[in-house]
């Protein structure tokens, strides 16, 4: 299989996970693009355009991506499409990938990104917005997956235990001498011991038994088992792609023989989203509020917000639209047009609303008329036009971007400016950082590294270039001190005091200080 795919090959001891994976993710991918008439057939050949993956993100954001070749003719294009959706995937839920994965086809790198879509957007979105730059990105995202699966298993068992309780309550109200129990196979064959809170999405849901209450919880029908694994989970599939219309993400021998926790929890984050609760028992006092809509905005941009809803655990909840409010009011206590609320359907809802004019706002948001925690939140929004700054004298380099408009400066002791003069960053030597407590990474022997000692990238100071760390060439310098990007397009120049002696500033700016000079336009 791997040879037809791709050059890379599987270590024979992930060939079943990357199975299991592969079909799982599969299924899940075709699920949400169906809606827009596409049906892809191989998960490592059918990515690497990017058209199947920006559909995907559009459908379950139920938002429109920024423009990009929606027929792709060439790996030039086909690169554009995955910069444009790991750009958005990063700006707007703060989920870093690079598309270059997808593009070589590597089975476990595909599955990875594919797995990152799904545990952010849909699993446990909102777990990754403002991350903590001092956190290491493997451990981040190792803790928000370790998050996303105790949040789920905590649903699976209040669903368990409900079932539990009620076959319970039913046996015991059943005659007890004579006559019959008036009750299903489920009763009869599964005890109070043998439905038990789950701690994986392993061993525990192997046997069927898990799978079948927890559809019996949902639809409130009663469903036969036999405790014969195969056909128990056969049965619990089978239901709940007739009666929610939840499309088997495994083959049946998978569940029982190969389960694997990351295909289970995408099946079982569609059940929960089916199952939703509409938040009967949500606390106003446990919901939050997280981006940049009740943080920091731009003045006329739209700002947006997403609410976090819980019960007093701390549990997420899911709420209709109607039972939440978002009231913004502008610096001077005017009242601006109503916030456009969307339900994610998942326990959370995001907002929208446009500051018309810079100050600092009152966004007061309500759950069933009482305020969440921490509302009113105050946002401080900020003039969309600020008059720019020129360098000045100690300026070492002054940068312009690929369109050759005046983009900031660097001093001669290390300090970045933007084009309004704000600080952006230190350059210290071969370090650099926002600060001396916070540091960013440095520069040895030609290899640049990022705080957690990971290499992104080398210099070659007598060729003048630039490369990441995958070692492609992103800035290739000429002696003037203009360079262009890893498409050939004009990046950008820095002027002034530009010479080959100053690429280890210059590759630690693009590299840390300010990477968006290295975005090619589409």
């Amino acid at each position: 299989m791997e040879q037809k795919y791709m050059k890379y090959s599987v270590a024979p001891g992930k060939k079943g996970v990357v199975r299991v994976q592969e079909l799982a993710f599969l299924r899940w991918v075709n699920f949400n693009v169906t809606k827009r008439g596409i049906n892809i057939q191989e998960l490592f050949n059918d990515l690497v355009d990017g058209v199947a993956l920006i559909n995907l993100l559009e459908v379950i954001a139920e938002t429109k991506l920024p423009r990009h070749f929606k027929h792709p003719k060439g790996n030039f294009q086909r690169l554009q499409n995955l910069r444009v959706l790991c750009d958005w995937l990063w700006k707007t839920w703060r989920i870093s990938l690079t598309g270059q994965d997808l593009a070589d086809r590597n089975p476990e790198k595909v599955l990875d990104f594919v797995w990152m879509v799904i545990l952010g957007l849909q699993i446990y979105p909102g777990g990754h917005e403002d991350p903590n730059t001092e956190q290491r990105e493997v451990e981040a995202r190792s803790l928000q997956e370790d998050r996303a699966m105790k949040e789920l298993i905590d649903w699976v068992n209040v669903r368990l235990k409900g079932v539990v309780e009620e076959r319970t309550a039913a046996e015991e109200a059943a005659p007890r001498h004579g006559g019959s129990v008036s009750n299903s196979m489920f009763l009869k064959k599964i005890t109070l011991k043998d439905v038990k809170p789950i701690e994986n999405f392993t061993t525990d849901i192997a046997n069927g038994h898990v799978l079948c209450a927890l559809v019996e919880s949902i639809s409130r029908q009663q469903v036969k088992v036999v405790n014969d694994p195969l056909k128990d989970v056969a049965t619990a599939l089978e239901k709940a792609q007739e009666l929610f219309n939840i499309p088997a993400l495994h083959e049946v021998k998978d569940v029982v023989e190969h389960p694997d926790t990351r295909a289970m929890m995408t099946y079982m984050s569609l059940l929960r989203e089916h199952a939703r609760d509409w938040g009967a028992n949500a606390d106003p006092a446990s919901c939050s509020a997280t981006g940049v809509g009740v943080k920091q905005s731009v003045e006329g941009d739209l700002a947006m917000l997403l609410v976090h809803v819980n019960d007093s655990d701390e549990h997420r909840v899911a709420i209709p639209e109607d039972r939440l409010t978002v009231e913004v009011y502008d610096s001077d206590g005017s009242p601006l047009e109503e916030a456009v609320i969307i339900d994610n359907k998942n326990g959370t809802l995001s907002a929208s609303y446009m500051s018309k004019r810079a100050g600092m706002h009152q966004i007061k948001i309500c759950v069933d008329g009482e305020e969440i925690k921490d509302s009113p939140y105050t946002c401080d929004v900020r003039a969309k036009e600020r008059p720019e700054v020129d360098p000045g004298d100690d300026c070492l380099l002054s940068i312009l971007d690929c369109h050759n408009d005046y983009h900031g400066w660097i001093d001669e002791e290390g300090t970045c400016y933007d084009k309004y003069g704000e600080i952006s960053g230190y350059i210290w030597g071969d370090a650099c950082g926002g600060g001396e407590s916070e540091q960013w990474g440095y520069i040895e022997h030609d290899i640049v590294y990022n705080m957690i000692e990971t290499q992104i990238g080398c210099v070659q100071l007598d060729r003048g270039w630039v490369r990441d760390g995958d070692n492609r060439t992103i800035a290739e310098f000429d002696r003037d001190g203009s360079f262009r990007g890893n498409t050939g397009i004009f990046g950008g120049k820095f002027e002034g005091g530009f010479s080959y002696h100053n690429m280890n500033t210059v590759a630690l700016y693009l590299l840390l200080v300010d990477s968006s000079m290295l975005n090619d336009d589409i």
